[in-house]
Parts: C-alpha cells; sequence; structure tokens
C-alpha cells in the first residue's frame, strides 16, 4: 500500500486574539497590551495515571490495525487520525512543527486565568450631566457628547415664495438651463441620426421633457415588469400615465434619444479619447449641477452621513460593477452625502475607478469623504460624519 500524502498543518489561532495565521507569542495585540514582555508558554501538564494508561493501550491497538491493512490491501480503511498527525509531523519543518506543539501544549483554562489577573478596569464614562432647578425642583438630564452645533439645522432654505406644487419644487431642481440643454442636444442628436425618431416639426419641448421626467419618476414608485405596460388598458389601466397626454412611442422614442451632448459630431477617436479620461465625461456637467441644485435648497443638520449607492445596471460600461451582496449585482456605483435625520441627499458623485484622478497619498478609501466634504457649505459646521467601515480613519479639520 503506497504512503499516504501528509495532511496540510492546520491554521495556526492565537489564544489572545483568538484571529487565526499567527500564535499568541507572535501576536501583535499582545506585544501592545504588554510593552516590554516576551511570551512564555505555560509548562505542559502530565495527564492523571489513569488517562496515560488508557491512551497507550489505545495507541497500541491503533498499532495492531495499521499493521494487519499493510499486510492486507484489501482491508477496510481505519480511523488513524493521529498516526496521521504524527506521520504528518515528520513531514513539517522544525519550525514548523514546534508553533503546533506549543499550539497544542497550551491550556484554554490556565491561559485564561493567567491573563484575567492582569486584565485591569477600566470605567465607561457617562455623558455628563446638568442641574436645572424649577418649580417643582431640581431637573437632571443628561447633556450630549458630541461637539456643540453652531446653530445649524437640518431644513430647505432658498424656497421662493410662490413654490408650492410637487412640479414647482421638481422644476428647483431640474432648472430652466438643464432642461434648455437636454432639449437643444437631444434634438441635434436626433436631426443627425440615421433613422431620426421624429419629424422636426415634432421635435422635443421642455414641457414635454417634464412630463417624461415626470413619468420617470412615478414609474420608479409604481414599479412594473415592463414600461410598456403602464400604457396597457387591459390589464392595468392607470389614468396617471394614460392621461398625461404622452403616448408610449413618444416616451419611449425620448428615452432612446436623450441626451446632454450631442455626440454625432464627434469622431470615434474622439470619444474613445473622452472615455479613457472618463467614463461619465458625456454626463458629468449635468451630475455637477444637479448636485448644485441638491445643495442650493437644502441645508443639512449636525449629522451627515456617507454611504454608497447602487444603481442597477446591466449595460456596456467600464465603470460598471459586479458585487453579488447588494440587491443589484451589476449596478453603477454613487458616493453620496445625506442628512442623517431626514435623508436628505445633499451631495454625490459616481464611482470612476481609475478614472477618479484620486492622489497618491490619498487613500482610496477617504478619497469619498474629501470630495463629498470639499464644498464650502459644509466647512465650520461642526458636522458629525457617519461613515462605514468602508471608509478608513480620517483627518479632517472642516
Amino acid at each position: 500500500m503506497p504512503p499516504a500524502h501528509p495532511k496540510p498543518p492546520r491554521k495556526r489561532k492565537c489564544k489572545y486574539c483568538h484571529l487565526e495565521g499567527h500564535q499568541i507569542r507572535t501576536c501583535s495585540k499582545w506585544k501592545l497590551d504588554n510593552p516590554g514582555q516576551t511570551y512564555v508558554a505555560p509548562p505542559k501538564t502530565n495527564p492523571p495515571q489513569n488517562q496515560a494508561q488508557s491512551s497507550s493501550s489505545e495507541n497500541v491497538r491503533r498499532e495492531e490495525k495499521q499493521a494487519e491493512c499493510d499486510g492486507n490491501e484489501e482491508a477496510s480503511d481505519v480511523d488513524d487520525s493521529d498516526n496521521d498527525s504524527v506521520a504528518q509531523r515528520n513531514h513539517l519543518d522544525p519550525a514548523v512543527e514546534e508553533d503546533i506543539r506549543l499550539n497544542e501544549g497550551e491550556d484554554d483554562e490556565y491561559d485564561l486565568k493567567k491573563w484575567e489577573d492582569q486584565w485591569e478596569f477600566v470605567p465607561i464614562l457617562e455623558a455628563p450631566t446638568k442641574e436645572t432647578v424649577t418649580r417643582t425642583g431640581i431637573i437632571t438630564t443628561k447633556e450630549s457628547t458630541l461637539p456643540q452645533s453652531r446653530g445649524i439645522s437640518h431644513g430647505a432654505m432658498n424656497i421662493p415664495a410662490d413654490c408650492k406644487t410637487p412640479g414647482q419644487m421638481l422644476d428647483l431642481f431640474l432648472d430652466a438651463e438643464i432642461c434648455h440643454i437636454f432639449v437643444t442636444e437631444t434634438n441635434k442628436y436626433v436631426a443627425n441620426s440615421l433613422k431620426p425618431c421624429w419629424q422636426v416639426k415634432h421635435n422635443l419641448t421642455v414641457p414635454k421633457l417634464k412630463k417624461y421626467f415626470g413619468l420617470t419618476l412615478f414609474m420608479g414608485v409604481c414599479r412594473l415588469p415592463d414600461r410598456k405596460l403602464y400604457w396597457s388598458k387591459d390589464l392595468f389601466n392607470i389614468p396617471f400615465v394614460q392621461n398625461s397626454g404622452m403616448s408610449r412611442d413618444r416616451f419611449l422614442n425620448i428615452q432612446r434619444s436623450l441626451h446632454w451632448i450631442d455626440l454625432t459630431n464627434m469622431s470615434p477617436e474622439e470619444r474613445k479619447a473622452n472615455n479613457k479620461k472618463d467614463g461619465f465625461w458625456a454626463v458629468a456637467s449635468f451630475l455637477e449641477r444637479l448636485a448644485a441644485n441638491f445643495r442650493k435648497y437644502y441645508q443639512c443638520g449636525q449629522l451627515i452621513d456617507i454611504d454608497e449607492m447602487c444603481i442597477a445596471f446591466k449595460g456596456r460600461h467600464r465603470c460598471k460593477c459586479y458585487n453579488p451582496n447588494k440587491p443589484s449585482k451589476w449596478h453603477l456605483k454613487f458616493f453620496c452625502l445625506n442628512d442623517a435625520v431626514t435623508g436628505f441627499r445633499s451631495n454625490f458623485f459616481p464611482y470612476r475607478g481609475k478614472d477618479e484622478g484620486r492622489e497618491a497619498d490619498i487613500a482610496a478609501t477617504v478619497y469619498p469623504v474629501k470630495v463629498l466634504t470639499t464644498p464650502a457649505i459644509y466647512h465650520d459646521k461642526e458636522h458629525v460624519v457617519a461613515t462605514d467601515n468602508l471608509e478608513g480613519p480620517i483627518s479632517m479639520t472642516s
């Protein structure tokens, strides 16, 4: 019977920090907690006499069974895990053998009692209290441990007095200049296309564009499997869509032809060069204008948070991301700054991957926080920024 291959050494686990890959004698956490000290392994304890006799008799029985298996190739397999571990050690390096020996020799209960004597009790600091004298008596309240705010409160600002309806609110973010650029560039794209979606007399206008945006927002709230089903009178019969004054084909043509920059006059070389510089160059200025309008009409409070947002996308794009743990596995990723109380999105920018233009001295996990907090509206406000464990430690003075 050919000799079996030795099993790979088991993963070492530290008894102090309970992490795999190292032992307590090389644990950095133990060295920080015990500066200037050298770890000494506890002495081995001899097992009781009856336990030693039973273990020796078991080893004798295993050796006899192993001898029978070696003489007969057709014999059944025998549980010789202990013998395999002994044979495995004969093929290991001396350093690995010493680590396994020390790991097996350490006693969990003994080791725990040893370190309990060296632990120090650290009291939990409670929030400061404040006493207020009233007519009924003294009221004791706890103050917040957050830095004192400079009188800022979250809420809308710069809202015109005549802005009351949802449509007027939408016009604040998608202002006249943004709509004009969309209409102009979209009509240029259709006119220069080989197969125009509409004739010149049916060009896109600002009111029709606003209807398109309104229907798109409605479809994001009231979801159906297919966009064409919103105009179906037999299955769903949705009055908001059918009475909007926009047909199904007109909506799909606008969706197919909508452009922020007319690309028909650009050569393939120019488009390829722009794509190498920035994957979002065709809509970068639109995203910046939209984010500026978000900050213009809303003031964040003291508590803000920074997180990523995923937009489902399965098309072809160099910045497309894949994460199996997300609801939308294929997506475009955006980093967003939000008001932590109301959830209002105050600033955002798309994840560009290698095209983000990050400086060498700024970590990739800190870069989103630096970019999102660059506008002066967030400076000198004593903001408390909350992030998840993706963003690393941040040193900020604003």
